[in-house]
């Protein structure tokens, strides 16, 4: 009995140490002129590429580099149709005695151009504040649109990673009126697209700012590179770098929405000579203070440089990602400068598309920033009158003037044809 297990556990032996293996491409699909990464695996665990490794083709189609483990698919052809189809490859290699592994790849065809239309829809919430004043908080639609200048001929240019150099791109953001925040931060995330659509349609749009301009790109990488992130999709990144020059305008917030009625200084308290300096004397009970009735849009226009990463896949494809982008410009803006073109604003805007789950969320904040010396004056701390209407015999109006303050705004999105897919039956 004991002779018969013993023999059983010698023969069962060279089994137990068998080492398993695969070769797995990856992508498992490809364009013409374009390479995979032939993985191999040992014991389904990845494994180094044998020194000793040979790759054929069936059929006989495009280039192997031995060295790194990768297949480039034969490139487009300059007339005719470009081989498409599946290709079996398979890897001859010594590792413990001869081993034969195979795979298969498909060749598709790719558009003869890229680069073309580039679009972008934001569903989100911001936070918008001018400098030592209290922010206020708003939904935010935010449209982007960039595409190639018509004028230029569908050159070479047109088949690289980025498309033509110059561009016509345009920007529009529209803003609700201000929504209560003083939720907890959890609640507020679950519930995000649920509350939004409650808003009511006259609340939806409140405000509104568009830009328009060119770009143009003045330099990129031609190789993808790996971030130090590690998200699941494995993307690569290339970056370009352009020149930018726009121009458009942001509407004026309503007085009314802006108005704050107060309860003017008694004249023997300790601030009413310094509140008479600033604002003269005021005969009512109450001060409103108050911004102009603009009939006009605040002008901006900008010029600067932007900074882009592109995202591609494993196999140098382009993903369904729009891209991040960072502007840096010099201009003038008379949001930031009492209503009037005057001196030099510095404006900076970001956008990052963050993978998340089976999504992307978009994180998004622009600023604006004169340059001038800063002032500094005392603040006065006054008493708010409750239950004072607009109206009222007794409130005396003081015209603030429009802001002439830096200012920023920060936030959140989705993307709005999602947002709008879960909303709709």
């Amino acid at each position: 009995m004991c002779l018969g297990y013993w023999a059983a556990w010698m023969i069962c032996l060279p089994c137990l140490g068998a080492d398993t293996w695969a070769l797995k491409p990856a992508p498992a699909d490809l364009a013409p002129g374009e390479t995979v990464r032939l993985i191999v695996l040992k014991n389904k665990k990845e494994a180094p590429c044998p020194d000793n490794i040979q790759f054929t083709a069936d059929p006989s189609q495009g280039s192997f580099d031995k060295a790194a483990c990768k297949y480039t698919a034969p490139p487009a052809p300059g007339s005719g149709l470009a081989i498409t189809g599946p290709i079996e490859i398979t890897a001859k290699f010594d590792q413990g005695g001869p081993q034969e592994i195979k795979a298969t790849v498909i060749l598709k065809t790719k558009p003869e151009f890229s680069g073309g239309e580039a679009v972008r829809a934001v569903f989100g919430y911001a936070q918008t504040s001018a400098s030592a004043s209290d922010p206020s908080h708003s939904y935010l639609i935010d449209f982007f649109i960039s595409r190639p200048f018509p004028w230029q001929r569908n050159q070479q240019v047109a088949l690289d990673n980025y498309g033509p150099r110059l561009r016509w791109w345009g920007n529009v953001r529209l803003v609700s009126s201000p929504r209560q925040a003083d939720i907890e931060v959890a609640q507020f995330l679950q519930n995000f697209i649920t509350d939004a659509g409650k808003v009511k349609v006259n609340e939806l749009v409140q405000g509104a700012e568009f830009v328009t301009g060119v770009e143009y790109r003045l330099f990129e990488f031609g190789t993808a590179l790996q971030g130090s992130h590690n998200y699941e999709d494995q993307s690569r990144q290339r970056f370009s770098l352009h020149f930018i020059a726009a121009g458009g305008a942001i509407g004026p917030s309503q007085p009314r929405t802006r108005l704050r009625i107060f309860e003017t200084p008694a004249t023997n308290s300790a601030q009413y000579a310094e509140f008479r300096r600033r604002f003269g004397a005021v005969p009512y009970k109450y001060t409103g203070f108050t911004i102009p009735d603009r009939d006009r849009f605040f002008r901006q226009y900008f010029a600067g440089m932007r900074l882009k990463t592109h995202y591609f896949d494993a196999a140098n494809r382009p993903l369904e990602r729009p891209p991040a982008i960072l502007d840096l410009a010099y201009g003038q803006n008379e949001a930031v400068t009492r209503g009037r073109l005057y001196g030099g604003v510095v404006r900076v805007e970001a956008f990052y598309p963050l993978p998340f789950a089976a999504q992307t969320v978009y994180l998004f904040g622009m600023s604006c920033l004169k340059l001038a010396r800063a002032q500094e004056t005392v603040p006065f701390y006054l008493n708010e009158a409750a239950n004072v209407q607009p109206s009222n015999a007794e409130v005396y109006y003081i015209n603030t003037g429009q802001s002439n303050r830096d200012y920023y705004r920060v936030g959140f999105g989705l993307d709005l044809v999602r947002v709008l897919t879960k909303r709709v039956p």
